[in-house]
């Protein structure tokens, strides 16, 4: 696929014949949904200034873990610590679940798991504790203290279990899965520094609360606080930038002619299953393929060059946000938005550029 190819049913055609094809399709449609997969602030704004314009719907394929993490934002509450904070202080790190370290290849680095906590009162490895995750992946060999295997689908009852026993209150538990527990809750209870690891894809949303709340037990005696490692980090760019553009989150609709939010409502799979939705803005500045039920209706795709989409009815290329333009969107490292100079600049089209020229192809009764 060429560095500006375009596809209208798999043909090669012009950007700018591309572009049209995608916003005849949008006018025509009933309910078209913004559908993110990757991309930065300034692709996230263009693509919400657009739903807004056509009545249309965004959403991000994460948007359901996402939403499980502010569910108990708001309910709850969170302690919440940087990647650096982490590193110079956490003497005690609690891992939470399977694939931490497949979500997030760079956590034993940049935490630091295997280094000193330079700022511990009393500098010790730290102890690294697994509750039903990986103890035993090749990132983490040689690092955990202790593991207790549990799949995900028992993790709730598992979290809840060493609540409890951090609590010393009674828990209806084999023997040894009681002194197994008891063990990880003492060293919780030792720690000068302790921190959380999860992720939301793990749990469910009243899992994390009961997470949460072993955190604010522990925090009654200690210094205990949370990391959360999401599918890809995306997600947090278009959640933030839909708070401060609509006052919701992701899976806002605007057919009525103002922002509604509903998570049931407004999922895109939910959407295209009933029949709802009749086209899909499929939107990645980033490597990246759509779900196979994307392919139920009309798909208007931007991707990357070379990133051959078979069920597109429309493909544009765009560039790789990061890469062939600057751009701002959510850092792990620093657990917000940040900027990042482009790496290899390019005069491909972002993703924002791409979606204001659909917008500027509309015509004026669709606006």
């Amino acid at each position: 696929m060429p560095q500006s190819a375009c596809f209208i049913d798999a043909r090669s055609v012009s950007r700018a014949e591309a572009v049209r094809s995608a916003a005849a399709l949008i006018e025509a449609s009933r309910l078209p949904v913004f559908l993110v997969r990757a991309c930065d602030v300034a692709g996230a704004r263009a693509a919400i200034r657009l739903a807004e314009r056509v009545g249309g719907i965004i959403d991000h394929v994460d948007a359901e873990a996402a939403l499980r993490e502010l569910d108990v934002m708001r309910s709850f509450g969170k302690f919440i610590v940087t990647p650096n904070e982490s590193r110079q202080r956490a003497d005690t790190v609690l891992l939470v679940g399977a694939g931490l370290t497949k979500l997030w290849p760079e956590m034993v680095g940049r935490l630091g798991l295997g280094e000193l906590p330079r700022l511990a009162l009393q500098p010790e490895r730290r102890r690294i504790l697994c509750l039903g995750g990986d103890g035993d992946e090749t990132s983490l060999s040689g690092l955990v203290d202790q593991t207790i295997k549990a799949p995900d689908e028992a993790l709730p009852g598992v979290v809840a279990a060493l609540r409890a026993c951090v609590a010393k209150r009674r828990v209806g538990l084999s023997a040894s899965h009681k002194s197994a527990l008891d063990t990880i809750a003492e060293k919780l209870r030792a720690a000068q520094y302790g921190l959380v690891i999860y992720s939301p894809l793990s749990l469910d949303v009243l899992a994390i609360e009961m997470l949460m709340g072993l955190v604010v037990d522990l925090n009654k005696t200690t210094r205990f606080s949370t990391l959360s490692v999401g599918a890809s980090g995306n997600a947090e760019t278009l959640m933030q930038t839909t708070g401060w553009m609509t006052g919701f989150p992701v899976r806002t609709g605007f057919g009525r002619g103002f922002p509604e939010h509903d998570p049931w409502r407004f999922d895109t799979a939910r959407l295209i299953e009933s029949g709802e939705a009749d086209v899909v803005i499929w939107i990645a500045s980033a490597a990246a393929e759509p779900p196979s039920w994307v392919s139920r209706c009309p798909l208007v795709a931007l991707t990357l060059p070379g990133s051959a989409v078979a069920q597109a009815k429309v493909q544009i290329a765009v560039g790789r946000h990061g890469h062939d333009h600057d751009t701002i969107e959510f850092v792990r490292d620093v657990q917000a938005l940040a900027w990042r100079a482009a790496s290899g600049a390019s005069d491909l089209p972002s993703a924002a550029a791409t979606l204001d020229e659909i917008a500027t192809s509309l015509s004026r009764e669709a606006a």
